[in-house]
Order: C-alpha cells, then structure tokens, then sequence
C-alpha cells in the first residue's frame, strides 16, 4: 500500500477532526450530565476555569484525555464514546482492588452511564502516564528490572476474586472469546466487506473452535485475573520510583492462565524482537517463565496449544484496532503507524504458521490445507487503527 492510498485519503478527511474542539465538545456534553448543585467532589475541577485539556487519543469506541489546572494534581480521563464500548465498570472495579498494591494509577472517579445520553467516564490519577514503554528498547529495562516487572504483575494476578470482578459479564477467557473476541456482529462486518475474501470465514470459524476446545482442557484452579493488554502503551516505567512498573488500560482484562499475559509480555514489549536479533536463542522466552515460577511457585503452561490461543487473539484484535472504522480517531502519524500495524501482522501469521505445524499442537490435523504464509487469510490490514 502506497502513501497515496485512497484508505488513508478517506482516513484523513473523515476520522482527523479537530482534537482540542471535539475534545472540548465532548467534556462540555459529558459535564451535561450533573446538576449545578449534584457536582461529585472529585470532578468539581471540570466545572471550574483554568484546567487545560492534553494529549486525546481514541481507540475506536473510547477518549483518553489529560486534564491539568496550574498548581494542581493533573489527571487521566477516559470516557466511553459508545454505548456498547469500553467496558469502564470492570477496569474501575479492579483499579479500586489495587489501590494498595501500588500497581496501578489511583482511581478517582467512575460514572457508569445509565441512559443513552449519559457518558461512562473514568478519572484516574496520571501519575506515570508519560513513562510509557512506547519506543523503548529491552535492554533499557529488562536486564535491571525483570524481576520487579513479574512481580508488579503477580500482584495483578492475586485479584481475581476481589470485588465481585470473576462474576463480571464475558470475564472467564472461555466466555470472553465467544462474546468479544469472536463477536458475531463484528465478524459480520467484517468479513462480508467488499475488500475481504469471504473463504476467511471459514478460517476464523476454525480458530474460534480450537481456542474454546483448549479452554474446555484448562485447569480453573489455576486461573488468574489477566490484565490480557500488555503492550508498551499499558505498562509505565519509572526507574527511580520503588515499584519501577505500574499498569494502565485493564478494560481487556479476563480470568484465564497466567501465560497469556506472559507471552503477550514477551511478543509485545520487544522481547521477542530483541530474542530474534539474537539469532533465536529465545532467552527472553523462557527467563520470563522462570523468573515467574521461581516468584510464584507455581508451574507455567507454555505449550504450543497456550501459544496458539495467544497468537489469535492478538490476530483478530489487530483486525478490529485497524479494519472497523472508529468513531473518531486522531493519530500523530498514520502511515507510519499503519506500516507498523501490518508489519506485525506478517509476523504474526509466520508464528501462526510455525503453531500449527508443529507436531506436539493438538490440532495439526485441522490445518493441513494451510501448506504456506500465503494460504493464511487476512492479506492486507486496512488504515482504521
């Protein structure tokens, strides 16, 4: 795809409105909501004169914002922009669970919307939130400070009964998969666009199938809280704090085995780049599941059956983050960011190849047609993420 595209010509004049009005708009409709004398306490500052609006980004059914007033704390807010979007109730429930582990940003404030013109919102403190792990290079973290990033995410995956959180709706990994992750809706939309093979139907349908044959075969006992979004824009890195790492962004999280988030450590913080460069010795790979074990005492699942589960639902989040037109979007630089997107997934479809031809995954046989990289479905990633 060439910059001339016509996808990124439609992505420009149709999803780049003017961030600091829209932003401004959106605040002003969700402020809409309370009465003058019904302002919560912890948001009063919104209502005031002087507080600055930072930093929006979107990821396609939610706003993140930064909101500051001059002498004062700043703050994160994140406000769902559909009705059916980010799941805000979850992560603030979790957020609450952490608060005295020192893991995550401090909540401030939640709004659950309980009409069509109402708004979910969550305030956290924004502590940490410009140390993001975005374009950093392993090396700059993972030698000095493995050992506090799995145990920060251990702390994680010690909740998973607080507060009611393992009863929230599509949270268990079986039930996340079949309602979100392979979303009938979505998957229509999908698949019958008319720049989509519809042959990739029966691909999805197939991977669905195995991934709930692999959960029906997991062990309960050692289910987990996930936080199922570990990627370089949800972990903050602080080396001079005492915790060193912190997690933002739990409105993925599921209940499943703790190697999910493990190996999306490893595939989406460049420990995997960094293992490659090293001519595949996968040191990364394994330290990472040792180091776990050893801090945990409990054995990890890194079969090639757990990898396959990992590998697709990475596939078929990068589809949704780039194919499905988001409600707004703004973006810094999209076509670096695209080339980026359909990089990864290359690399993701070599890895899927490499799963499914290896001889101890329990499903070999169902792939038998898929000889080669260009038998896998999915050839080009859209602009929309």
């Amino acid at each position: 795809m060439d910059e001339q595209s016509d996808y990124i010509k439609a992505f420009e004049e149709e999803f780049e409105p003017d961030s600091y009005s829209f932003v401004t708009q959106y605040v002003d409709y969700f402020k809409s909501n309370f009465s003058e004398n019904d302002i919560p306490k912890e948001i009063k500052f919104l209502f005031e004169e002087n507080f600055r609006v930072s930093a929006p980004t979107t990821n396609k059914t939610y706003l993140s914002v930064c909101f500051s007033k001059p002498g004062d704390e700043s703050y994160v807010g994140k406000f769902s922009l559909t009705e059916d979007g980010i799941d805000l109730s979850k992560e603030y429930k979790i957020l609450r669970q952490l608060e005295s582990t020192s893991v995550a940003p401090r909540p401030i404030y939640f709004k659950d919307a309980e009409s069509e013109t109402d708004i979910s919102f969550l305030l956290t403190t924004m502590e940490g939130s410009l140390n993001k792990l975005n374009s950093s290079n392993p090396q700059f973290w993972w030698d000095e400070n493995k050992e506090s990033f799995v145990k920060q995410l251990q702390h994680v995956h010690s909740i998973k009964n607080a507060l009611g959180i393992s009863n929230h709706e599509d949270i268990l990994i079986n039930d996340f998969i079949s309602n979100v992750l392979f979303d009938e809706e979505n998957l229509f939309d999908f698949i019958f666009r008319e720049d989509v093979d519809t042959s990739t139907f029966d691909f999805i349908t197939k991977c669905e199938e195995i991934c709930l044959e692999i959960c029906s075969k997991l062990d309960k006992n050692d289910f987990v809280l996930l936080h199922n979004n570990l990627c370089k824009s949800s972990v903050l890195f602080e080396p001079n704090s005492d915790e060193k790492f912190k997690f933002i962004n739990f409105h993925k999280a599921i209940i499943g085995p703790p190697a999910i988030d493990l190996l999306s450590s490893y595939h989406r913080l460049s420990l995997e780049k960094e293992d490659i460069q090293r001519f595949f010795n996968l040191n990364n790979f394994y330290e990472l599941k040792s180091l776990y074990e050893k801090l945990s005492s409990k054995e990890i699942d890194y079969s090639v059956d757990i990898r396959f589960l990992n590998t697709v639902q990475r596939i078929m989040f990068l589809l949704y983050e780039n194919n499905f037109q988001p409600v707004v979007l703004f973006q810094s630089n999209p076509i670096r960011k695209f080339k980026s997107r359909s990089s990864e997934l290359n690399h993701l479809k070599s890895r899927f190849l490499n799963i499914i031809r290896d001889n101890d995954f329990s499903f070999k046989n169902r792939f038998k047609e898929y000889n080669g990289f260009e038998d896998l479905p999915f050839k080009e990633l859209l602009l929309y993420g």
